[in-house]
C-alpha cells in the first residue's frame, strides 16, 4: 500500500505485551510470513483504509465493550491518536519525541495542537510536589534567616494589590 509521504514511514514503538500479542496473532493466522500483514484481508492483502475506520473499528470497539458507555461516542482513530498524546504528555513526556511519534513535520506543529495538554500537565500535582520536594516549606530570608509559611493570623488583613498601590 503506498504512502501517503515518505515521512509517513517511520517506526512505531509498542511495549513488550502488545508486541508479544500480536506475534502470537499472526502465528495463528494462515498468512504468517515475515512479509504477511497481521491485520490482513482474507485475501492476506491489507484492509482498505474505509474498512479499517469504518467497519472494523466499530467491530472491535463492540468486542471490547467500549460502544455501551453512557452516552460517550464510540472511539475513533483520531481520538485514540489524541488520547496516546495526552497520556503522553501527562506522564512527563518530551514534546520532540511525541512530535515524532506522531509524524508531525516538527515540533512546532505538536505544541500547537497539544498546548493545553502541555499547560495542564506543568500545573499537575506530580509537578508541584517535585517543587515542594526541591524547595520543601522552609526558605530562606534575605537577612539568612529561615522563614516557615505558616496560616493566615487572626488579625492578619487581606488586601488585593491594587488596593494597596492606591493607599501610597
Amino acid at each position: 500500500m503506498p504512502l501517503k509521504t515518505e515521512r509517513s514511514r517511520r517506526t512505531v514503538e509498542l511495549p513488550d505485551t502488545l508486541v508479544s500479542l500480536l506475534r502470537g496473532l499472526k502465528l495463528q493466522s494462515p498468512a504468517s510470513g515475515p512479509n504477511d500483514y497481521v491485520f490482513a484481508a482474507r485475501d492476506g492483502k491489507p484492509h482498505d483504509h474505509r474498512n479499517v475506520a469504518g467497519r472494523a473499528l466499530a467491530r472491535a470497539v463492540k468486542r471490547a465493550g467500549l460502544d455501551s458507555d453512557e452516552g460517550l461516542p464510540a472511539p475513533t482513530f483520531h481520538s485514540l491518536r489524541h488520547g496516546f498524546a495526552s497520556s503522553w504528555i501527562a506522564s512527563g513526556g518530551d514534546l520532540v519525541e511525541l512530535s515524532a511519534h506522531l509524524g508531525h513535520r516538527d515540533p512546532s506543529v505538536t505544541a500547537a495542537v497539544y498546548s493545553h495538554e502541555f499547560e495542564s500537565a506543568a500545573r499537575s500535582p506530580e509537578r508541584r510536589a517535585r517543587l515542594d520536594a526541591m524547595f520543601g516549606t522552609t526558605l530562606a530570608a534575605a537577612d539568612g534567616s529561615e522563614g516557615r509559611q505558616t496560616g493566615p493570623s487572626a488579625d492578619a488583613e487581606v488586601v488585593p494589590l491594587q488596593a494597596k498601590d492606591d493607599r501610597r
